[in-house]
């Protein structure tokens, strides 16, 4: 039977595993150097076809540093406009150019057979699978076709899918795209099956922080709640240190052109993981930067100690623990709660990041018993192995259920937020919301699709918007819809509106969820929100259903107004209705509250109820305006 390989395709190193023979996964080095990873960089020879990939195209780059292209992760499936392509081009940290591309995407400009031309990330990630894939097949001694990679939690539909087609684009099918938290406990955990715990993967790489709950039972790995961010890891380390170290460098450069400072750089960028590498055993260490022309000396020694290499990160090391506590506090568990705190990635090797979740969990807790830099792409083996085993029995061995990392539902009219799906929900997932027409004689009914934590809808992010048109007429809320909400487990949603009154009436929308999806730091800060503001989303909601049953009660005496015979009494009936309504109207736009509506509300009924008592019926709407 065809073997299929685990992968991860990391920020800065990729590695490649297999099960060969039994069940012990096993890393397969890197075909020319031996190495357990590859850099995940690709050079893009000028002048020819030629492509390099990993520690050879690392070599290359400082010839022609526009070709040399690094952190492709960080961009694949991401559109231009992206807030952190943006942010990326303006850090003023690549030596690469990054453009607007085909229908809007990220892409990458260099040179090729001396021609300027542009490339898609995934394209550039190819080229790492490629390597990858020739490693596999000489150590195995045959083409290898079938794979699994893992990707960040976070990842949105649109990366999924960018990751997949620098597969095909590499000759791989894709098995499965698995979370690297999960690749790594089922590698943690696969001698343990039979028992049953609670852990955190914190899993800390060189380009994402992701932070995963896992209930462990019986073979059953069940994630129960998900935080992180694709755009905090190893690398932005790196960069505050090149930061401080090119300060001093740039002091030796002063009669250098803005090329070779440029170069310079570059330099001292390869240099900064080497010194993060050494300061996680020694208290202080150096590095030279070699090749300065123009000086006496030539080479420059850059040092750092510890304590300023946690100065200058304890912001990123604050950020990676504060989503942590975020973690916990949104399933509503403590440290207590953990059993096991499982450490993956490379960057949970610095002391400091270790003494903080020792700090928060306990230091029996931390468990360092796996390496952190391989648990990933071994898990993937081991999932790759199962998926390609004729003994059903593989495949039962684990069974992975994972969830949705923020709620989803639809804006009510006047803003409020109605869930159907809740955060954390176990996917695939189903939810279903009653809605009415909120208008006499409403013609259509517009479905606006959201996702997030906050009760006003404006704070949370649109997924996506349709309509149903030509619904049956009638007074408000007398119309009568079911919304019904799909989330598989690849991230597609499917909502499907249906009219209740004229059930042939209905309408069913497909989109991919995660194409729309909040960039990470915006997912923080709706979390982060919701918890500050709860209390005032709990007025907002409670001002939304009265308002709501205000104006249902107003319609419904307007939609039966011809059944008031006295016309003076109609006219005043009617103009008190259309001064009510045009009232709550502003009151939306004006956050007036609830109980000022509730007086407004109380002063037309006292007028209004007593002339239609008897005449027009109220009973369903009274009950709801009293509690």
């Amino acid at each position: 039977m065809p073997y299929a390989i685990g992968i991860d395709l990391g920020t800065t190193f990729s590695s490649v595993a297999v099960i060969k023979s039994g069940k012990i996964p096993e890393v397969i080095g890197d075909s020319q150097y031996g190495d357990d990873s590859i850099p995940s960089v690709v050079f893009f020879n000028p002048t020819n076809d030629e492509v390099s990939v990993g520690k050879y195209a690392d070599q290359w780059g400082i010839k022609a540093r526009t070709n040399l292209i690094y952190d492709v992760k960080r961009l694949i499936g991401r559109k231009f406009d992206d807030v952190y392509v943006q942010d990326l081009i303006k850090s003023g940290q690549y030596s690469f150019k990054i453009v607007r591309g085909r229908e809007d995407s990220a892409e990458i400009e260099i040179k090729q057979n001396n021609r300027i031309i542009t490339k898609l990330p995934e394209e550039i990630a190819a080229e790492i699978l490629k390597n990858l894939k020739t490693s596999a097949s000489e150590f195995l001694g045959e083409e290898v076709k079938e794979s699994v990679i893992s990707v960040p939690a976070h990842f949105n539909n649109a990366q999924r899918n960018a990751t997949k087609e620098a597969a095909k684009l590499a000759g791989l099918t894709v098995l499965n795209l698995i979370s690297e938290p999960v690749a790594a406990a089922i590698h943690y955990n696969k001698d343990k099956l039979d028992k049953k715990s609670t852990q955190l993967v914190f899993d800390f790489g060189g380009g994402t922080l992701d932070i995963s709950v896992i209930d462990i039972d019986n073979g059953e790995l069940k994630v129960r709640g998900i935080e992180g961010d694709t755009f905090l890891g190893g690398r932005d380390i790196d960069n505050n240190i090149q930061n401080e170290l090119f300060v001093r460098a740039i002091q030796h450069m002063k009669n250098e052109s803005n090329d070779v400072k440029a170069l310079h750089l570059l330099r001292v960028k390869k240099k900064c993981n080497k010194l993060k590498i050494m300061l996680s055993v020694k208290s202080e260490a150096s590095v030279e930067l070699d090749y300065f022309a123009n000086q006496e000396e030539n080479s420059l020694p850059l040092s750092m100690s510890r304590e300023k290499f946690e100065n200058i990160n304890q912001g990123l090391f604050d950020r990676a623990m504060d989503l942590v506590k975020l973690c916990l506090m949104d399933l509503k568990l403590s440290a207590a709660d953990i059993d096991q705190v499982v450490l993956v990635g490379g960057t949970t090797r610095i002391p400091k990041i270790r003494r903080m979740l020792a700090l928060h969990f306990g230091l029996s807790k931390i468990k360092t018993d796996i390496n952190p830099n391989l648990a990933v792409v071994l898990g993937a083996a081991i999932q790759a192995a199962m998926l390609t085993s004729s003994d059903k029995r593989e495949l039962e061995k684990f069974k992975i259920t994972e969830v949705a990392p923020l709620s989803i539902g639809l804006k009510l009219y006047g803003g409020l937020f109605q869930v159907a799906i809740e955060k954390n929900a176990p996917l695939p997932a189903i939810g279903e919301l009653k809605t009415v027409t909120v208008m006499n004689n409403q013609k259509s009914i517009t479905t606006n699709i959201y996702e997030g934590e906050r009760k006003k809808c404006k704070f949370n992010t649109l997924l996506g918007t349709y309509t149903l048109n030509d619904i049956p007429l009638g007074v408000a809320g007398s119309i009568k819809f079911t919304d019904i909400f799909t989330l598989d487990k690849n991230g597609i949603l499917t909502v499907k509106t249906y009219c209740q009154n004229e059930k042939e009436k209905e309408v069913t929308v497909s989109f991919s969820l995660q194409e729309h999806r909040s960039n990470q730091s915006k997912i923080r800060s709706t979390l982060r929100e919701a918890l500050r503001f709860k209390e005032e989303d709990s007025v907002f909601e409670k001002s939304i259903k009265y308002w709501t049953h205000a104006r249902q009660y107003c319609n419904t005496i307007k939609y039966n107004l011809n059944k008031i015979t006295d016309n003076a009494k109609r006219m005043n009936i009617e103009n008190q209705c259309n001064a009510f309504l045009q009232y709550s109207a502003d009151a939306m736009e004006d956050d007036i509250r609830y109980e000022d509506m509730k007086k407004k509300f109380d002063i037309m009924e006292q007028e209004v109820g007593p002339l239609v008592t008897g005449i027009i019926d109220l009973r369903s709407i009274l009950p709801k305006l009293k509690n």
